[in-house]
Order: C-alpha cells, then sequence, then structure tokens
C-alpha cells in the first residue's frame, strides 16, 4: 500500500470554506476527506503530491490557517479511520458503520463500510444526499452501475435494495479492492472493474447510474456513461457545489434527459435525471 500524506486544517474552516477547498484540493490529487474533532483532513499519496500544486491551491484561501502535513506510514492507516470515522445514520432507515462500530438497533438497512483510503463513508454531504435519494427508489429487479465506486457504499446499498445486478469502477485498484471487500462484508453481490468507462462491458444497459464524481468527470465523461443508460432509465449524480447546479441541469437536459429531482445540503447538490 501507498504512503499517504494528510493536510490537517485547525481551526475548521467554515463549511463553505471546506466545500471550496474540497473541490479545489481534489483537483490536485487529494482523495479523501474528513472532518471531526481533530479538524479537517484531506489525504492524497505521497508519490502525487506536488508541492508547486499545493502551494497555487493554498494561495486561493489567503484567510485559512496553515495546515499540517503529516505523514502516514501503510500501517498506521486503519488507525487514522478509526480515530476519525463514527457511525452515520441517514433517514433512520440506513446505518453505515465501520467493523469496529457496534450494530445499530431497529434501523432496517445497515452497511458496514472499511473506507481505507476510498471516497464514500457517509460523512459527506455527497454521499449522504446520494443514498437519501437512493432510498426513495425503487430498485427492484434493476441494472445498476456505480461509477466511480470508492468504498463501494452505493453499489452496496443498491445491491440490499434488492437490485438485479450491480456493477461498479474505479480508476484507483486500491479502491476497486476496497469495493470487492466490502461487498463481501455486506454479503452482496457487487462486480466492479478497474478503470475508467472503457472498463465497463456492454451488459445492455443499466436501469441506474449512480455517479458521485467531481463536475469536471461528470461533463467529461457524459456521452460515454449515457450511452450505457436504457431509455427510461434514471441517472443520479453528485459530487459537485449548488452553484453548478443549473448549469449542469442545462447540460444534461440538451443531453435529453428531463431533470426528476434536485436536492441540497450545505452547499452540495444532487441531481436525479430520467433518459427521455
Amino acid at each position: 500500500m501507498s504512503v499517504y500524506l494528510e493536510a490537517r486544517f485547525l481551526p475548521v474552516p467554515d463549511a463553505i470554506t471546506v466545500e471550496l477547498l474540497t473541490l479545489e484540493l481534489a483537483e490536485i490529487g487529494f482523495e479523501s476527506f474528513t472532518e471531526g474533532e481533530e479538524g479537517f483532513s484531506a489525504f492524497i499519496q505521497d508519490d502525487t503530491f506536488s508541492e508547486e500544486h499545493w502551494r497555487q491551491a493554498l494561495a486561493k484561501f489567503p484567510l485559512i490557517a496553515s495546515p499540517e502535513l503529516i505523514k502516514h506510514l501503510p500501517q498506521n492507516w486503519n488507525a487514522v479511520w478509526e480515530s476519525q470515522f463514527e457511525p452515520i445514520c441517514i433517514d433512520d432507515n440506513c446505518w453505515i458503520r465501520a467493523p469496529f462500530h457496534e450494530a445499530m438497533q431497529d434501523v432496517p438497512l445497515q452497511l458496514i463500510i472499511e473506507p481505507k483510503m476510498s471516497f464514500g463513508t457517509g460523512h459527506h454531504e455527497t454521499t449522504r444526499l446520494m443514498c437519501r435519494q437512493m432510498l426513495k427508489l425503487d430498485f427492484a429487479g434493476k441494472m445498476v452501475w456505480d461509477y466511480g465506486c470508492g468504498t463501494g457504499v452505493l453499489g452496496i446499498l443498491a445491491a440490499r435494495l434488492e437490485a438485479q445486478y450491480v456493477a461498479g469502477n474505479d480508476i484507483e485498484s486500491w479502491a476497486v479492492e476496497n469495493s470487492r471487500e466490502n461487498a463481501q462484508r455486506n454479503h452482496v453481490d457487487f462486480t466492479v472493474y478497474e478503470g475508467g468507462v472503457e472498463a465497463m462491458p456492454d451488459t445492455g444497459g443499466y436501469d441506474i447510474i449512480l455517479a458521485n464524481i467531481n463536475r469536471n468527470v461528470l461533463i467529461q465523461t457524459a456521452d460515454a456513461y449515457l450511452h450505457h443508460l436504457k431509455p427510461g432509465g434514471w441517472l443520479l449524480i453528485s459530487g459537485f457545489l449548488a452553484q453548478d447546479e443549473a448549469s449542469l441541469i442545462s447540460f444534461f437536459v440538451d443531453k435529453n434527459l428531463q431533470l426528476l429531482n434536485a436536492t441540497n445540503e450545505n452547499g452540495w447538490s444532487c441531481l436525479l435525471f430520467a433518459k427521455e
């Protein structure tokens, strides 16, 4: 496993700054983000980190305190997550926890997620928005694709919601491994491929595509993944700020999709479309 750098911001910036900082750091290779009593932290592989890009990114946030850079060797990674990862309950219907947390009684859906370095524990607004919307949709008997699956939490939830077939992909090998392990941990069938859209086999199309990834990837790869969406199928997306919502709605409407629903949390957005 890789050596990671943690950029820890204390005090924690305000919510809007955290949102903007998350997007900015994601653009330069930071992969995972946490927020808790220990501060707001962003993680990047040591061999990916660029001092120049780091300085340029921080220059856009002159009012925040300089973060501490902490190097984590692979054997320290689980301890880092265990110290910062608290279980999450979504709408009293879905409990997302790590293996070291106790189960929650009387919650119908319980997902056990070991995050490692992958994005998707329920702590970020975009994951919660996606899960909350998924709980309102009918997945029974559906073909589902979790695009950029990270921990696999969305694909695993789809499987627990009785989808007929669930596939996912991620460009990071450790995320693919993480998703597969989490699928086994939750006793669900979830086929995960390593790579981008091109890694996905032609299955005849998907009824639902889930994509919690950044705005640029959503736009740049749209034609490729929409090719796999069946007519009448649903596209559920997040990973972008509410200020980008209008432009993304316009973009996908031009792709012959119809907006069905839009939700927001703390400045982040989630959109549900149907393919015409």
